[in-house]
């Protein structure tokens, strides 16, 4: 075998060796695109997942403190009616029944148990 024939059979082996590197280049970056892709997806679903955990966690924390509030105005409610009994039968037995102190704390907490129209108005005739 000549040596130009040599030469052409190793430029013919070098060119198919390149247009398989190209190849091989072409399948590692398809290959990496799906590795992202993939790796997107994994994640979205990963956050997906955490999320709804998350929103199932504000759920029960919701109901639990709806619960509680619930059960205390309950309380308050008997309470108040209790009070109620206990004021109406001090009243009939003709009992002297100062509820100055009562009254005072009322008028010092107005601000936080009046709405703000009432709070609006009562500054309008404490004004005037």
């Amino acid at each position: 075998m000549s040596t130009e024939n040599r030469v052409e059979e190793l430029e013919g082996e070098l060119g198919e060796i390149e247009g398989d590197i190209e190849e091989l280049e072409d399948d590692l970056e398809e290959l990496d695109n799906f590795a992202k892709v993939t790796l997107r997806d994994r994640r979205i679903s990963e956050n997906s997942d955490l999320i709804d955990a998350l929103s199932d966690s504000f759920s029960g924390f919701a109901e639990n403190t709806s619960e509680k509030l619930s059960a205390l105005e309950n309380r308050i409610e008997v309470n108040t009616m209790v009070l109620a009994a206990v004021v109406e039968a001090l009243e009939e037995m003709d009992a002297d029944l100062d509820l100055s102190d009562v009254e005072g704390y009322q008028e010092d907490h107005l601000v936080t148990t009046d709405s703000a129209d009432n709070r609006l108005a009562e500054a309008i005739k404490e004004s005037s």
